[in-house]
């Protein structure tokens, strides 16, 4: 378990309109290269379900495509500030 440091980090969150788009999402990162994890979405989002997935802003370019790829299209990308 990771304790808070009082650091801030930029991460890449994809939030997700319905819970299978995020499971079938999060399915299909690993392999596929992409590293990252389910996550509630942070309050400063708003998504139907209350999942997210969270990881590398260096991987937005390979999660547009895996996004497309996959058909999902309820997912809204954002980079943010999280502690």
């Amino acid at each position: 378990m990771r304790l808070f440091s009082g650091k801030t980090e930029t991460a890449l969150v994809v939030a997700f309109d319905s819970t299978a788009s995020a499971f079938a999402f999060s399915d299909a990162a690993g392999p596929a290269g992409i590293e990252g994890r389910l996550v509630p979405t942070p309050r400063s989002l708003s998504a139907g379900c209350g999942m997210a997935w969270r990881g590398a802003p260096a991987s937005r370019e390979s999660v547009e495509s895996l996004l497309a790829a996959e058909g999902i299209d309820d997912a809204r990308i954002a980079l943010l500030q999280l502690k």
